[in-house]
């Protein structure tokens, strides 16, 4: 079955990719895809019968895991469409398959299997869904692709908790810090997931200078970039409006063509744990747009800053 006959039962999101969305890498940044799929993850709630995402309302939706596979690049001017489906639906949470689509070609530029809690947006508690949401649900179900099945993560149940405490333990750089601001949230006053995300893709250039053996070469000029292959998220109590975070990382393997990465999203105060990703991206030749293989001795080096444990 080629990418293009699996059949999806919704579509979700429309669009395309504006340049100021692209990256330094030429392509669209990988806030984008998380962002495009909180989009749909809001069509799925109004699909179900749910609503609008609006304190005034009962419930809405909770994005509490994610894995994201990255497949094909999206470049400036390409139309996009993400399609979906429902895996299964539990008491107070469901397994949701999404797929983000080149429109020209079917191309698939990104799956998304997800896990969704249905909370009360007053307590932000768990709940059960109503009857029409599991009946509309039924209808809804899908399977996930070959193609969209883990290569360098696990899907095994996340039973690691990242702290303040364990970053200090583990002497892991802060890559980024900031405030919530009014556009970084929702409806109801949350921080959209993406923006984790995209304080991650912010920070990275720093943390890859404590790996070169020059901090002071800039890659990008020798045509070098990176890329992002997959992704496993993990999101906790998110932030709100003016509230304080940092992102503390670093390397948990390195392997041949690729590295992970583990980012954890921290309240600088508390210590308490806002989100965590684990990451595996590869180095990227910016002309021929291929992963590139690193030199021997730099993989070498590159392994002298694993942490073990750090993941999810």
């Amino acid at each position: 079955m080629t990418d293009s006959e699996i059949n999806l039962p919704l579509e979700l999101w429309r669009g395309g990719v504006t340049p100021w969305d692209c990256d330094e890498m030429g392509h669209w940044n990988v806030r984008q895809y998380v962002g495009r799929a909180h989009d749909a993850i809001l069509a799925l709630q109004a699909e179900l019968g749910l609503g609008e995402p609006i304190p005034e309302t009962q419930s809405g939706l909770f994005l509490r895991e994610a894995h994201i596979r990255f497949l094909a690049e999206a470049r400036a001017s390409a139309p996009l469409v993400m399609v979906g489906g429902i895996l299964e639906c539990r008491a107070q949470d469901m397994e949701v398959y999404f797929e983000l689509r080149h429109v020209r070609d079917g191309r698939v530029a990104a799956t998304y299997r997800l896990n969704i809690e249905h909370q009360s947006l007053r307590t932000r508690m768990p709940f059960n869904w109503p009857r029409r949401a599991r009946e509309k649900a039924d209808q809804l179900i899908c399977t996930v692709p070959d193609y969209a099945r883990p290569r360098g993560v696990s899907l095994k149940p996340v039973c690691f908790q990242a702290s303040g405490a364990q970053a200090d333990a583990y002497d892991l750089p802060v890559i980024r810090r900031a405030v919530i601001h009014p556009a970084d949230c929702d409806a109801t006053g949350v921080m959209r997931p993406g923006v984790f995300i995209g304080a991650v893709s912010d920070g990275f250039g720093s943390l890859a200078m404590h790996w070169h053996q020059d901090p002071t070469r800039d890659p990008l000029a020798d045509g070098e970039g990176g890329v992002a292959l997959e992704y496993r998220l993990h999101y906790y109590d998110l932030p709100t409006l003016g509230q304080r975070y940092v992102v503390r990382s670093g390397l948990q393997e390195v392997a041949r063509k690729t590295r992970t990465t583990a980012h954890w999203m921290l309240c600088p105060s508390t210590g308490q744990p806002y989100a965590s990703l684990l990451s595996v991206s590869a180095a990227f030749d910016l002309k021929t747009r291929k992963i590139l293989t690193p030199k021997p001795e730099i993989t070498e080096r590159l392994k002298t800053w694993v942490i073990p444990g750090i993941g999810l």
